[in-house]
């Protein structure tokens, strides 16, 4: 596991800030976080990029600059070996006054996961060995998928925001 604070320039992460916590930012309502029927949780994502497309291209074609400063990071940090992104998307996660644990369990083996913290509360990720990566303003977690996790939602602020991207070293 590798932890970066001040992942990316002040600069970039203002711009992703201000586009993710802004007015128009396109949200999409999700009925459940891993796999469908989920009946007790539920979030807010845009998919960016899903099996190395760019999704709702419409949409996201005013994004696509903003999010290229975290995917080139990533890279930088992965010591520039070639990779394939699988998936990388925005989320954001409601209060909660419980403080709930939501273990995640939608990635590909073989891959790597990097979540990055736009929003800084007692929210955060929560490793099956028990250590807790709270949530702090431009964070960047970059992990082994096989690694077991859960989010763990805020009960301090509005919303945990953050964006997760899933990719393999080629």
């Amino acid at each position: 596991m590798k932890i970066f604070t001040h992942a990316i320039p002040r600069v970039h992460f203002d711009d992703l800030e201000l586009a993710l916590k802004g007015p128009h930012y396109p949200w999409y309502y999700q009925d459940y976080i891993n796999f469908e029927p989920d009946r007790e949780n539920f979030c807010f994502q845009n998919t960016i990029i899903k099996n190395s497309n760019v999704q709702n291209k419409l949409f996201n074609r005013n994004y696509i600059k903003t999010f290229h400063v975290l995917l080139e990071k990533i890279n930088f940090l992965e010591e520039d070996v070639s990779m394939k992104l699988n998936c990388a998307k925005a989320e954001m996660l409601l209060r909660n006054e419980k403080e709930i644990l939501i273990p995640i369990i939608h990635h590909k083996l073989f891959s790597q996961i990097g979540i990055y913290f736009i929003s800084e509360n007692n929210g955060g990720i929560q490793f099956e060995n028990k250590q807790f990566i709270k949530s702090e303003k431009n964070k960047l977690v970059m992990f082994d998928s096989s690694e077991k996790y859960s989010f763990k939602t805020c009960s301090d602020d509005k919303n945990l925001i953050f964006i997760s991207a899933e990719y393999e070293k080629l």
